[in-house]
């Protein structure tokens, strides 16, 4: 996988390169990256809550893991690159699904990096202002360059161009400026 750093700052030839490989060969790299993000979302939320699983002990920490596995291998497998294709086939599209499946796998390196930085922050930072500060510097721009891999993705494997490839990830925006408005709620 030496193309998982290259996709952060080479976008386009990144996945021209991947456009070259077997549809197998991209599949598991997807399901591996799809795993690495369950096991580190996993760490994470149990880091974030670590009183609560603490008193637990290690078999809930397993299942939390297992089970964040399994949903974003779920989710990352079947659900975001079937409802992509469809909105990518509304607007013409040229993308196949092992193609989208890619563009979403990609798109999570920047997330795995993040967790990478922050999760070994839960054991220095003993202010949790100062790590909900870094929490918000890193989100936002990680958030940013994920959200610039989706696109420049899906233009490029869609044969369309920026506008379009936005409209097609515009669900999935909504979604989560929805979900992050509702939790912005709960804590006012």
């Amino acid at each position: 996988m030496p193309t998982v750093f290259s996709i952060l700052f080479n976008t386009k030839m990144t996945f021209k390169k991947l456009n070259n490989k077997f549809a197998d060969e991209l599949s598991g790299y997807g399901d591996i990256i799809f795993m690495i993000y369950g096991i580190l979302i996993g760490l994470d939320s149990v880091f974030r809550d670590y009183p609560y699983f603490n008193e637990s002990g290690l078999g809930i920490l397993l299942f939390v893991i297992l089970l964040s596995i399994a949903v974003s291998v779920i989710v990352g497998r079947y659900i975001l690159p079937y409802i992509t294709l469809f909105f990518g086939k509304l607007l013409k599209g040229q993308a196949e699904y092992i193609d989208i499946k890619t563009v979403f796998a990609y798109s999570l390196i920047p997330t795995l990096i993040k967790l990478c930085i922050l999760i070994p922050l839960y054991f220095n930072i003993e202010n949790i202002q100062t790590y909900t500060y870094f929490l918000n510097i890193f989100n936002l721009a990680f958030y940013m360059i994920s959200i610039k891999i989706l696109i420049q993705g899906l233009n490029f494997f869609n044969d369309y161009g920026y506008f379009k490839a936005i409209i097609n990830i515009s669900p999935f925006l909504i979604i989560w400026i929805s979900l992050n408005a509702l939790s912005a709620i709960n804590y006012i």
